[in-house]
């Protein structure tokens, strides 16, 4: 199962990221001690006042269904309240591909990030080929 999570400022309890994962809390993890240049300054704003934000589940799919799912909530939520730190050129470029085109054409990419973000269920990634 994956799991659409957003993260929830804990000031004023607004989703401001939007994403999709296997394991919840270990992202949540992720995002706090290594967030991408968009969330940077938000997130080190919240470490000075020792505050953290939280995660909130928006919906529960399997791997494809999930992604398609993700787009729905980001486009749902920066139309009705916008603020969002996602990366909007990566996800409108995936919206045109549909999911399995663009793990296609981003496998290597997909695959580094993965490493970089030290995920350890990398022989589960649905483009990860082993020579």
């Amino acid at each position: 199962m994956h799991y659409v999570y957003g993260i929830i400022c804990p000031i004023d309890f607004k989703i401001k990221y939007v994403g999709v994962t296997e394991n919840v809390k270990a992202r949540l993890s992720g995002h706090i001690s290594a967030p991408n240049k968009l969330m940077a300054d938000w997130m080190n704003n919240l470490k000075t006042k020792k505050i953290m934000p939280s995660i909130v589940i928006l919906d529960i799919a399997d791997r494809y269904e999930a992604f398609e799912k993700e787009i729905y909530w980001i486009n749902k939520i920066e139309s009705d309240v916008g603020g969002l730190f996602n990366d909007r050129d990566n996800n409108v470029r995936a919206q045109k591909l549909g999911f399995k085109n663009y793990c296609e054409l981003n496998k290597n990419r997909l695959i580094l990030t993965r490493i970089k973000n030290g995920f350890s269920k990398l022989e589960n990634h649905p483009n990860l080929i082993i020579t």
